[in-house]
């Protein structure tokens, strides 16, 4: 059976952590000893994921354990679980993920599918509450990952990824033990510095709820709507609008330069000010991010425009995937993804008087 190399992996990465770094049973980083047998482990990556797919689901009764933790992926499925860390094969259909950190080590490989990987250092400035900061989010790597490419996961990786063709799939290694400090929360980032915990994964649901709220207000009379935003932009925690914000950006450009300039006049700690940028950079990534088109080179393209890449970022990324005239892969299928959304079309020209 296909999951039986899936264990005897396990079982490989056991010894070598029993060999090389006995005290990662006390907690300790397991992450470069993953990666590396994830690495010698080129028939694991070769297992074709479809039927490794149709052996899991055809037996509901014999599979693993599935750990509510592991909630992302379409779907996720542990494969191994020990008391040090856990396998999964993780198939992705989104697009993207958002900018993360992780709150524990091991190491990921892509099983099936490219994906553009862009990795981050985060340093901080200001903290606006005990889930919200400023700072910089300076970028460290932008890459494209292949089949069988590994990469280390420690618990201040921050990155995001962008999964090329659907479905991508991927090998995790994840660690049970390490971290223990509470420090590692499950951030989500944004250029040029924002720092937050999502809504999700905080410890009471009052965001989540007053977001859910406020958007039926939105939906049912935009004057409460306003009132209620003007009200809470005065004396709000941050975090509730940062995710307002977050959760605005996709409305036109003029009635958010609107907003910003009201809630900006409204509230006097400088907190609208640290953010404006960083809703340029959710209304692009969400222009992309939800982008799918049924042709590889326009698929390509988002990912590019979705990280960000301009200039010779850009030209280099499309020379490495073997696009040597990035203006040809422009000009052949920006008509494409501007079709499938208009709002793609200010970064296709930005993107082109760059290069």
């Amino acid at each position: 059976m296909l999951i039986d190399q899936f264990q005897e992996f396990a079982a490989r990465l056991e010894e070598r952590i029993d060999r090389s770094q006995p005290e990662a049973r006390e907690g300790g980083h397991i992450g470069p000893l993953a990666a590396a047998e994830l690495r010698e482990s080129r028939e694991l990556l070769n297992v074709d994921p479809a039927r490794l797919l149709h052996e899991i689901v055809s037996n509901p009764a014999g599979m693993p354990s599935q750990p509510w933790d592991n909630n992302f992926g379409h779907p996720g499925l542990t494969l191994v679980e020990s008391e040090n860390f856990r396998v999964d094969v993780i198939y992705w259909l989104q697009n993207a993920c958002s900018i993360h950190s992780h709150v524990s080590c091991g190491a990921f490989a892509a099983m099936r599918g490219r994906r553009l990987h862009v990795a981050y250092e985060y340093d901080l400035e200001r903290a606006w509450d005990d889930v919200t900061s400023t700072g910089t989010l300076t970028q460290k790597l932008r890459e494209i990952m292949r089949v069988p490419d590994v990469h280390e996961i420690s618990p201040n990786l921050t990155h995001e990824l962008y999964w090329i063709e659907k479905p991508a799939v991927t090998v995790s290694v994840r660690c049970r033990t390490h971290p223990s400090d509470a420090e590692h929360r499950p951030y989500d980032f944004m250029v040029p510095g924002l720092r937050y915990v999502p809504a999700a994964f905080q410890s009471e649901s009052t965001v989540s709820r007053w977001l859910s709220g406020l958007q039926l207000l939105l939906r049912a009379n935009k004057k409460l709507f306003r009132d209620a935003l003007d009200l809470a932009a005065r004396e709000a925690p941050a975090t509730f609008l940062v995710h307002a914000l977050r959760d605005l950006a996709d409305i036109p450009e003029a009635d958010m330069e609107m907003l910003l300039r009201r809630m900006s006049e409204l509230r006097a700690d400088g907190l609208i000010e640290s953010v404006r940028d960083v809703v340029d950079e959710f209304r692009r990534r969400d222009v992309f991010s939800g982008m799918y088109v049924p042709n590889i080179h326009a698929q390509f393209l988002a990912a590019v425009l979705w990280s960000g890449a301009t200039g010779e970022d850009f030209v280099s990324l499309c020379r490495a995937e073997g696009y040597d005239d990035p203006y040809r892969l422009m000009a052949d299928h920006a008509a494409t993804l501007v079709a499938k959304n208009a709002a793609a079309a200010p970064y296709l020209r930005a993107v082109e008087e760059s290069i």
